[in-house]
């Protein structure tokens, strides 16, 4: 028999982490099995001290109650998992190519989602990832990659008012930093359209939105392809663009990055090496990035920096990129 006075819900928050005064009606407890966790799975530690308190993400599970108790609960409860998590958030990472910087970000997902928060990776797309024995040239991929280029803009065009700003993001920004090659300023575009748009959506969702190419990124190889950039057109391409909550900057030495890319360049099908630039390009963009990296440490941005030479820096630094997260909510 429990002691007197001794209450299930205090049982199950000292269970899980979760301190009682985050029950909002304790009533509830006793209508079925609710489950509460916190968003970081483990005690209250010195440094959720200083922080004002562990980082919790409340999650109330109705699902396995009784239907008649289910029904005693508000409308909102009944659905399933009522979740007080975060804020919304945009992480954006940055870095030359063959850093790591899709495989960081898909982890960090994962590493989010096993903590119990909400998190989801945006415009993604990872290189030699499709392979078929129908279509060893990869020509299916390589169509709907072109259609949807195609499609994306012309479905902002259909609604100009919604997504006038979006296209005006776009227009100054490649006018800003124009690429040489007419092919690549195409591409580089649609790819900005569909960007902005995806990031004006992401303002106001309940989760932390991923971006592993965003405009940081975007600015850093504008600069590469347009050959003419300077640290004016630099600053000025920084002010069209809007500004992420934190910035991950991802690197790696150039031996590591010329084997990944060669790497990347045999998995890949025929057409979808069609779509990417030249070695020499692709190591040229770490001084790019470098450059893009010294304006927005200038102006006092806050840059989290990930070495993924080293053996075990990924799985330290998803952990220190999560402890920046938490930081800034």
């Amino acid at each position: 028999m429990p002691p007197e006075g001794h209450r299930p819900w205090q049982r199950t928050c000292r269970k899980r982490h979760v301190s009682p005064h985050l029950v909002k009606n304790k009533s509830l407890c006793r209508l079925g099995t609710l489950a509460l966790r916190g968003g970081s799975g483990r005690p209250r530690c010195s440094s959720d001290k200083r922080r004002g308190g562990p980082r919790h993400s409340v999650v109330i599970e109705a699902r396995h109650m009784p239907l008649h108790n289910r029904q005693k609960l508000p409308a909102f409860f009944q659905s399933g998992i009522i979740r007080e998590g975060p804020r919304y958030m945009i992480v954006e990472f940055v870095g030359p190519a063959g850093s790591g910087k899709t495989t960081i970000a898909h982890a960090l997902c994962h590493h989010l989602r096993a903590h119990g928060h909400p998190a989801s990776v945006i415009l993604t797309y990872q290189p030699g990832g499709y392979q078929s024995m129908l279509d060893p040239g990869g020509i299916i991929p390589a169509i709907h990659r072109v259609a949807r280029a195609i499609a994306g803009p012309i479905s902002m065009a259909c609604r100009p008012v919604a997504n006038a700003a979006d296209f005006r993001v776009c227009a100054r920004l490649v006018n800003t930093l124009p690429p040489r090659n007419l092919i690549w300023r195409i591409r580089l575009a649609q790819y900005v359209l569909r960007l902005a748009r995806a990031w004006r959506q992401s303002i106001g969702c309940q989760e932390i939105v991923i971006f592993d190419q965003a405009f940081v990124q975007v600015v850093s190889t504008l600069a590469l392809l347009s050959g003419c950039a300077n640290e004016k057109s630099l600053a000025d391409a920084l002010d069209i663009v809007p500004t992420a909550d934190i910035v991950v900057r991802i690197n790696a030495c150039e031996g590591l990055r010329i084997e990944r890319l060669n790497d990347r360049q045999r998995r890949q099908s025929f057409a979808e090496r069609l779509f990417e630039a030249k070695l020499e390009a692709n190591l040229r963009s770490a001084q790019t990035v470098d450059q893009v990296c010294g304006l927005l440490r200038a102006r006092g941005r806050s840059i989290v920096d990930v070495d993924t030479s080293r053996r075990l820096s990924p799985t330290l630094a998803l952990e220190d990129i999560e402890d920046h997260i938490f930081e800034a909510l």
